[in-house]
């Protein structure tokens, strides 16, 4: 398999956008990995057009990408991987400069995407986020795999959260706590 061959299916959003943004403007950064693998002209920049307006940029479209705040370069990297249509998307810390609004949006566009058939895996360390939107955990720790499974078994073992020196999200620790007081009485 070719790199080509490969981005046709799998969009990659690393963590800081800064590393993947390169292009003279907006439409030019989201049009370039479907022209680059040889879609017609017009499909890409149609694609690319509404991959832009999905993530709210639309009047940024002939701006910099370089020169917009980091939340919006995070939406302009996500309108490309949209514009791909992979069907596969690896999100890595997408939380980074989003404000809880932003990050709605996009969590949005990729449960969208998930019920297009794209699979979504997302690296993170927000459990509340998880808690959100995931419905499989994969828990890592010292590089190996230690849990997978729905994310009410994983959040409900102590050990597992122990073991990945995971917080539990924020439903789960109320949970304890009402349960805790509960057992006092």
């Amino acid at each position: 398999t070719t790199a080509a061959q490969l981005a046709r299916k799998v969009s990659f959003l690393f963590q800081n956008p800064d590393t993947m943004i390169f292009a003279s403007s907006v439409l030019n950064e989201v049009k370039y990995a479907p022209i680059n693998c040889k879609m017609p002209k017009k499909e890409a920049v149609e694609r690319a057009t509404q991959a832009i307006h999905a993530v709210q940029l639309q009047d940024y479209i002939d701006q910099n990408p370089l020169k917009l705040s980091m939340g919006q370069k995070q939406r302009v990297v996500v309108a490309g991987a949209l514009a791909m249509k992979p069907k596969l998307i690896v999100l890595d810390e997408p939380t980074t400069g989003q404000d809880p609004w932003s990050l709605q949006g996009i969590m949005d566009l990729m449960l969208q995407e998930y019920k297009t058939k794209t699979d979504i895996i997302m690296v993170t360390h927000d459990m509340n986020l998880v808690d959100r939107v995931a419905n499989r955990v994969l828990v890592m720790s010292n590089n190996r795999l230690i849990a997978d499974g729905n994310t009410d078994d994983i959040f409900s073992n102590s050990k597992i959260l122990a073991q990945g020196n995971l917080e539990p999200p924020l439903r789960v620790q109320y949970m304890n706590i009402i349960e805790n007081k509960l057992r006092e009485t």
